[in-house]
């Protein structure tokens, strides 16, 4: 079947209009107003995150961690002995929690690693 162009415009122009389905419209509306909800929902978390972002350099940083027990009492830092006693009563009052060990072993320790940091040790009984 071979048609010219203009034939076949005009065989189109001669059928009758189509009304669209019911709900067409409905459908349309309801599909442009999700279309819209999600581009407001990806505008506002791309605010967000750029707010976030401008923030960032003026947040209080926090200060770098500290290790548990290196600085004494006096401000100054133990030395490598000290340190490396002090670690090694922190396994040993690690392996005795673990074991669910008594007050009379786990207060020793306890005293010991304060006298090596320069502390006052723990009442007994804490």
């Amino acid at each position: 079947m071979n048609m010219s162009p203009q034939r076949l415009r005009q065989r189109l122009e001669e059928l009758a209009p189509l009304a669209p389905p019911p709900g067409l419209d409905e459908r349309i509306g309801r599909t442009y107003r999700q279309r819209l909800r999600r581009r407001r929902k990806g505008a506002i978390a791309l605010a967000l995150v750029l707010a976030c972002l401008a923030a960032v350099p003026f947040a209080p940083h926090a200060p770098p961690p500290v290790e548990p027990g290196t600085v004494a009492a006096g401000g100054q830092a133990p030395d490598r002995d000290t340190l490396a006693s002090v670690r090694a009563l922190d396994r040993a009052l690690q392996t005795a929690y673990a074991r669910n060990a008594g007050d009379d072993e786990i207060a020793p320790l306890w005293a010991a690693r304060a006298r090596l940091l320069g502390h006052e040790p723990p009442p007994a009984g804490i």
